[in-house]
């Protein structure tokens, strides 16, 4: 594929990694969400578990697209690499651990 025509961002697969993401939620939280639903609804919840590999196979897939490109072994791009995605993740991991240190607190 020439340099020009190559694709950075795939909409179809980012859609499968939302979709995903929701059924590893609803396997770690069904239990609070579907508490009030028939056994069958919870036990349904609990084998969503397919999420998850399909989430780390499609997440490892994008992550290595996008930077493959500009791979070096050398510390200077380690440092950049782990700073980059570190500046990703942190800010919803903040907001979330908050979030559940306030609902612990208050419950």
């Amino acid at each position: 594929m020439a340099e020009g025509t190559k694709q950075k961002f795939f909409p179809a697969l980012t859609g499968v990694r939302a979709l995903a993401a929701i059924l590893v939620f609803l396997t770690h939280f069904g239990y609070v969400l579907f508490a009030w639903a028939p056994a069958w609804v919870q036990r349904y919840c609990n084998e969503l578990s397919i999420g998850l590999p399909m989430f780390f196979v499609l997440t490892g897939f994008l992550i290595t697209i996008r930077y493959f490109d500009g791979f070096e072994l050398s510390m200077k791009w380690a440092k950049k690499y782990w700073i980059s995605r570190a500046a990703r993740l942190y800010p919803m991991y903040f907001i979330f651990t908050t979030l559940a240190f306030v609902y612990w607190y208050f419950n």
